[in-house]
Formats: C-alpha cells, structure tokens, sequence
C-alpha cells in the first residue's frame, strides 16, 4: 500500500484529490492538510510515501529559507502546478522534490504518477522542464559569472558525456544507446554523478549542469 499526504489549500481540492486517489485498491490518503507546515508534521507522524502539495504553498518555505524544510528523503514529494508556477517548481527541485505534473493531469494519469514516484523513479511534465531550462539558460552568463565559473568539478569525461544526454532528456535506455554503454554502466554512472555532486534525482543534475555549463 503507497500512503500518501495531500498538502492543498483549498478544501474542495483536497476532497477531490482524495477520491481520486483513493479508487484505487494501491492508495491510501493516510493525511490532508490545508497548510504546508501541518502538512509536514502529518509526515512526520505518518511517514508516508508520498507528499502530493500544491506548488503554490512552497511559497511559505521561500518567505522564510532558513527555516526552509522539506519531508524525510523517503517521502517523495510531488508538485501540482500551473505554467506560471515554474520558479516554485525549480525551487523545489532544488530542495528534493521528485516529481512535478500540471493540475490538468488526467486523473488516472495522477495515480500513475504517483505510483511511478513511489516507485522512486522522477516524473517531471515535458513542457515544464523545458521552461525551466529555457529560464536557467537565459539567465546562466550571469550566474555562471557570480562565482560559479572557476570552481573545480570532479567529473569524468564519461559523466561529463551522461550529463550531456540528460540534459537533452534522454532516458537511461537512450544514453546507453547512443554512448554504445549498458544500461547498468548508465545508472552506474549516473549514481556516481549524483553523489559526487550531492544530488538527490536527475532533474536536480539537468538544472545543476545547465547553471555551471556542464556537458555544453
């Protein structure tokens, strides 16, 4: 059974998730909460698999960063969001969220997301993270610039080669084809890619290499 949080905080929304989630047999909503705050302690007594918020109530984590919290890393957390929603999404990739749809999702497809995020694999919409590395693009001189440049990364020329790929959004199957590598030397890799550089998911890896201009 995959237990999940629902953090929305609009009632009716938050009814609704609830019974979509749960007609299937696999789900269960074992806490909702209108804030993120309460959403968190619900975590915190549940553990749950899965953190289902609205993108919209990251903003009580950005009003007040040192402070900033997300769940334990074995709740993985995914954002509902709409198209001007992309900085809170970004933000919150940074900080460990695993996956990102639109409130559009078809509802079977929610379940699925859910299911596959459980699963620990990152779903992020197509379009979203195109807007997201079209923004980091547009802005990556003068952040690159701001110091970025000019610090040393420990990477192979092979990880430099996978980084390459999976900013063009390839799949491991994709990476491994077109570097003629196995698919287990790809996740190998990849792996490796993720701890050297302190990452937790490989949507954090596109937008890290896109900011230090890794594997151009």
């Amino acid at each position: 059974m995959i237990k999940v949080v629902l953090a929305e905080n609009r009632k009716i929304m938050r009814e609704g998730i609830r019974l979509i989630l749960e007609k299937d047999e696999d789900l269960s909503v074992v806490g909702a909460a209108a804030s993120l705050e309460n959403a968190l302690l619900l975590c915190e007594r549940e553990k749950p698999d899965i953190l289902l918020m609205n993108a919209e109530l990251t903003e009580e984590l950005q009003q007040d960063p040192e402070s900033a919290r997300m769940p334990h890393p074995a709740t993985k957390t995914i954002l509902l969001s709409n198209d001007h929603d992309d900085e809170k999404v970004t933000w919150g990739i940074r900080r460990g969220v695993t996956g990102s749809v639109c409130w559009e999702i078809d509802p079977v497809e929610l379940v699925m997301t859910v299911k596959i995020v459980a699963m620990g694999l990152s779903v992020i919409q197509e379009h979203t993270l195109q807007n997201i590395v079209r923004s980091l693009n547009d802005h990556s001189e003068s952040s690159i610039c701001s110091g970025k440049a000019g610090i040393p990364i420990p990477l192979t020329k092979r990880e430099t080669e996978v980084i390459r790929e999976i900013k063009q959004g390839k799949d491991n199957r994709e990476i491994a084809r077109s570097l003629y590598l196995s698919e287990g030397t790809v996740k190998n890799t990849i792996s490796s890619i993720l701890k050297k550089l302190n990452l937790r998911t490989r949507v954090q890896l596109a937008i890290f290499a896109v900011e230090h201009d890794i594997g151009a």
